[in-house]
């Protein structure tokens, strides 16, 4: 099956000022090539365009060679913008066994919740410069909110460096879009140690069967902040390396989810973080340091995968005796039942430091089991996805993070339920 969606593009011509119309050829998705799309092409494309199209590929070739003439299109000699959306909107139902006293005596929490709302702009300055950024509504006011805006600057084929508010590629869970995880949500063990964004310079070298990422940022956490924010770290080094094998390319990797008919391929990553604050600007602060090691595994094949990873992260202050040293590891996998529908199960476990905090000393393990239907085959673009977790240890013995926005509520006890139904579309 092959959809079109044909958008007519207004823009002035610079040699005599004329306005003229340009249909905008977009192919969403494409599985065959329907004799009906090929005879309605010379009504959109060039005549001499169209009469050399008469099978799949050739409708490919077209589009590939449409969108970059379209792309070179400049309108008051400004390259066009790029704009794009995502929502995600659940219903969320959360079963606690022994909520604490303070959040009320009832243990049932339920309801439906826009988990992100985005606005993403993106561009080309130049043939080698461009740049991302991302606006979200913010939850409960509903404003307006830059996350992220970077810019990459494309020194040559193997090398580039971004700058600006971006994501450090450390945990490759958290540099994974949201809209391209195998569950509804990032694991427990990832949003832990919540990497999130940050301000700086990252560095990408990139081979055919391996690439380097090196960062020096503001520290894990920080997103936007001033330079004198007691957020920031004084110094921040980020660094990972990335190895693949077998026939999979690198845009296989930008997800977890492996279709049906793709190709086996397999993912190595190491990478290293260090930051220190406390000795310089806002100087009544503790000096304190964090350090996150981390090892990751990716699987993809036809119609199936399976991740794992394995992160330590070390936390050194001097309002601490001793240093604390914690471990996250999560494994995850998914198979498609059908063209649309995909299966998948992941096991978070938490290992904090027994000179934790008390009472945040104990281990804490969760289970999941959820679904994927994609209403688009091959495509992220309208999905739905249901999930039911079950904490197999009480949230609040333990250093794990709780949030609304994953779905696990502070528990005293064992056996908390959570069910999260999201319908997403990204247009």
């Amino acid at each position: 099956m092959i959809t079109l969606c044909v958008n007519p593009i207004l823009f002035s011509s610079h040699n005599d000022n004329r306005i003229l119309k340009v249909y905008s050829l977009r192919v969403i998705h494409a599985r065959t090539a329907p004799a009906a799309i090929l005879a309605i092409l010379p009504l959109f494309a060039p005549r001499a365009l169209a009469s050399n199209i008469t099978s799949e590929a050739d409708l490919y070739a077209a589009y590939n060679a449409a969108r970059t003439d379209f792309a070179s299109i400049q309108t008051d000699d400004k390259p066009p913008l790029d704009v794009s959306g995502r929502i995600q909107f659940r219903y969320q139902y959360n079963e606690r066994d022994s909520a604490p006293p303070a959040l009320g005596s009832d243990n049932t929490t339920l309801g439906f919740m826009n988990r992100r709302v985005n606005l993403f702009v993106n561009g080309k300055v130049t043939d080698s410069i461009s740049f991302k950024s991302d606006f979200t509504v913010v939850a409960g006011t509903g404003d307006l909110s830059l996350e992220y805006a970077f810019a990459t600057w494309k020194l040559s084929d193997e090398l580039s460096i971004a700058f600006g508010a971006l994501r450090a590629h450390v945990l490759r869970e958290e540099y994974t879009s949201a809209s391209r995880q195998l569950g509804v949500e990032r694991s427990p063990a990832n949003e832990t140690l919540n990497q999130d964004f940050t301000n700086g310079i990252e560095l990408t070298f990139t081979q055919d069967r391996w690439r380097i990422f090196l960062s020096i940022n503001d520290g894990v956490n920080s997103e936007l902040t001033f330079f004198n924010s007691t957020r920031e770290a004084d110094y921040a080094f980020s660094a990972r390396v990335e190895a693949r094998f077998f026939d999979a390319p690198w845009s296989s990797y930008k997800q977890y989810t492996s279709f049906r008919g793709a190709n086996n391929g397999l993912l190595i990553g190491l990478a290293a973080h260090h930051q220190s604050s406390g000795e310089t600007n806002i100087t009544a602060l503790p000096r304190t340091e964090l350090t996150i090691i981390t090892t990751d595994a990716s699987w993809v094949s036809d119609g199936w995968n399976a991740a794992a990873v394995l992160t330590y992260w070390r936390t050194s202050s001097d309002s601490l005796t001793k240093n604390l040293d914690n471990f996250v590891t999560n494994l995850q996998g998914g198979f498609f039942v059908s063209e649309k529908t995909e299966l998948y199960t992941r096991f978070s476990m938490i290992f904090p430091d027994d000179d934790n905090t008390a009472p945040r000393t104990e281990d804490f393990k969760a289970l999941m089991f959820g679904f994927n239907h994609y209403l688009i085959p091959e495509s992220h673009a309208a999905k739905f996805t249901c999930e039911v977790m079950f904490a197999l240890d009480p949230t609040t013995t333990s250093n794990v993070a709780t949030n609304a926005g994953f779905n696990l509520l502070p528990d005293m006890g064992a056996g908390q339920l959570a069910l999260t139904a999201q319908m997403q579309l990204l247009f």
